[in-house]
């Protein structure tokens, strides 16, 4: 701001360029300016959104990995589940502990299935019967 004597006012507003008085010298302030707007804009609908997708995935990988170690270092058992596709369905569990085990446990349930008999499990303390299970409905 100019006052009347030519002299110019301290403001708050010093920073932007005055173009009626400045000039041709002005317009690199003013294209800095836009490209810093333009900039804030783009980080504003784009980057800023893909960050949260990336911390949103890394806390679902987390979780995941939780759960995997539990299973693994707790001894928890995994559960192996079959489901009938007709009505009325029909769902079979097995519970088996241990990772190599359950792999195992699943080629043993889908062998059983394609055969047409109880799938049967014997653990390596030579217990065998079949599995645990669940015939709840669906």
């Amino acid at each position: 701001m100019r006052r009347p004597d030519g002299e110019r006012s301290e403001s708050s507003w010093d920073w932007v360029p005055d173009l009626a008085f400045g000039g041709s010298d002005d317009l690199p302030v003013l294209a800095v300016i836009a490209a810093v707007l333009v900039a804030l804009v783009l980080a504003w609908f784009f980057v800023f959104p893909a960050l949260i997708f990336v911390l949103d995935l890394l806390v679902v990988l987390v979780i995941a990995g939780a759960g995997v170690a539990a299973h693994v270092l707790l001894r928890r058992p995994w559960i192996i589940e079959a489901r009938t596709t007709d009505r009325p369905a029909q769902r079979r569990g097995w519970a088996a502990v241990g990772w190599r085990s359950s792999a195992r446990a699943v080629d043993l349930v889908a062998d059983g299935i394609e055969s047409g008999r109880d799938p049967v499990w014997t653990d390596r303390l030579g217990l065998s019967g079949p599995l645990p299970r669940t015939d709840e409905g669906l």
